[in-house]
């Protein structure tokens, strides 16, 4: 999480009269900031799912993951896939 706060940090970082390559930096900058908040938020939700598997009472979280109920490779795939979006975006 400390990674994802620094890079958010360097990379959204406003520095005024910055002009991108393509004229004005907002949308750019825009995008950036989308992708990350979209980021995080798959994040939070993955810690978030953890935390309630962690404290759940053990036989129903054995029920839970035979079931599949709770999508760990999915949503481990999908914070994966944002990551690399972000990185290729930024």
């Amino acid at each position: 999480v400390d990674w994802y706060w620094s890079l958010a940090e360097q990379l959204l970082r406003h520095q005024p009269g910055e002009v991108g390559p393509l004229g004005s930096s907002n949308g750019l900058r825009l995008g950036l900031e989308n992708r990350i908040v979209g980021l995080y938020v798959e994040l939070l939700a993955y810690q978030m799912m953890s935390i309630c598997s962690y404290y759940r009472n053990r036989a129903v979280d054995l029920l839970r993951t035979a079931l599949h109920l709770d999508d760990w490779d999915g949503s481990l795939v999908t914070i994966k896939d944002l990551e690399v979006t972000f990185k290729q975006d930024s």
